[in-house]
């Protein structure tokens, strides 16, 4: 085969090929990602509207029902700045993601178990323990989750990309809540919270698994093979004394290659340290280059005040529900459904009216309507 009478040579003829290996890695990777996050939504969706209801359950009160919130949020928060400083540098980063969603979502399988091994206050202590130990947990692969898809997704698709991701997300979401409702309305209490934990943990470690199959491209394993090298052919002598022409194809072949000096030895210590630098060394000086971007701070000011305002009164809906007006456990599913519903219709509208107006208008205006 040529092109303008030339012959194509073997990289040419292997670039295609590799361009075209490249695309069917990037989209089966993506199509990794969407899935992976419809199966952690259904298993963190079969227990996000009931956890207040479950304490109540287990003779928690107020009181705890509030500490579970905070605890939670606070043990969340406080690995994601390490983690993301350390990300890469102990362990590859889809290995970070795997753990961290299988111990999350893999505990909600001792939490099942719980009303069978104590009761009373110790159970109540347990429970908001083993949560705030959950978000520990969930928050080892944050960071690394975010940097891996960030190198996986184009810039140029992300936005269709995770509309469409989002569509399965909320289907997962609306899919697992009614379920949880049915189980708890069908078989009461402990025991449909107890299923409803453990199909919780069923499709968590699914999406572990999943996530598991995905080749982060900064991995050797990611990387296109390089193609295989034509052996130089013998060159022709050029003389009758049988000296050997040396050409560029052959040069590699004739001359020996010189030995490589060896590295100089370097302390351990220092090796050690330069690969595994002090984490609060790195969070001091991240927390210093943050005074340099007052928008980024007005905008983490911002988050703060909203973040606050809707986690307050956040894990008494439910309880408001069932306690105050009577509503039984199971229809708190219907209402939490509502909410879903809404998200989902609102995901149709809200990303080209942000292309129109922009980020900071739609955001003002939505905030202050919620």
């Amino acid at each position: 085969m040529s092109v303008n009478g030339r012959k194509k040579t073997h990289h040419q003829q292997a670039a295609p090929r590799r361009h075209g290996g490249r695309v069917a890695a990037a989209r089966l990777a993506m199509r990794i990602i969407a899935f992976e996050g419809m199966l952690a939504s259904i298993s963190d969706n079969f227990t996000a509207s009931f956890i207040s209801l479950f304490a109540l359950v287990l003779g928690a009160s107020k009181t705890q029902i509030g500490l579970i919130a905070s605890l939670t949020a606070l043990a969340g928060n406080m690995l994601q700045l390490p983690m993301a400083i350390l990300t890469g540098r102990l362990w590859n980063r889809r290995d970070w993601v795997v753990l961290s969603g299988a111990v999350a979502r893999g505990m909600w399988l001792v939490i099942a178990f719980l009303p069978l091994m104590v009761s009373g206050p110790p159970a109540v202590i347990l429970f908001i323990t083993l949560l705030s130990l959950r978000a520990l947990a969930g928050a080892l692969g944050v960071p690394s989750w975010t940097a891996l898809v960030a190198d996986i997704v184009p810039r140029r698709v992300r936005g269709i990309f995770f509309a469409r991701r989002n569509i399965l997300i909320l289907l997962g979401q609306l899919m697992a809540t009614l379920t949880a409702g049915w189980l708890i309305g069908n078989f009461g209490a402990p025991l449909g919270y107890q299923l409803t934990f453990g199909f919780a943990a069923a499709f968590g470690l699914a999406a572990a698994y999943v996530f598991s199959r995905l080749r982060d491209p900064h991995l050797p394993e990611a990387l296109p093979k390089p193609e295989a090298q034509p052996k130089p052919e013998a060159q022709p002598n050029s003389e009758a004394g049988g000296k050997q022409e040396v050409t560029p194809a052959s040069a590699t072949s004739v001359a020996p290659a010189a030995p490589a000096a060896a590295p100089a030895p370097q302390p351990q210590g220092r090796n050690r340290s330069e690969k595994f630098p002090a984490t609060w060394t790195r969070i001091r000086q991240a927390l210093f280059q943050l005074r340099a971007q007052p928008l980024f701070l007005s905008y983490a000011g911002a988050s703060l005040v909203w973040q606050l305002g809707v986690a307050l009164p956040q894990p008494f809906f439910s309880v408001d529900f069932v306690d105050d007006l009577g509503g039984p456990a199971f229809m708190w599913a219907v209402v939490s459904t509502a909410s879903i519903i809404a998200m989902m219709i609102g995901q149709r509208y809200w990303g080209p009216l942000v292309d129109r107006f922009g980020a900071y208008r739609i955001m003002i205006v939505t905030g202050l309507g919620a």
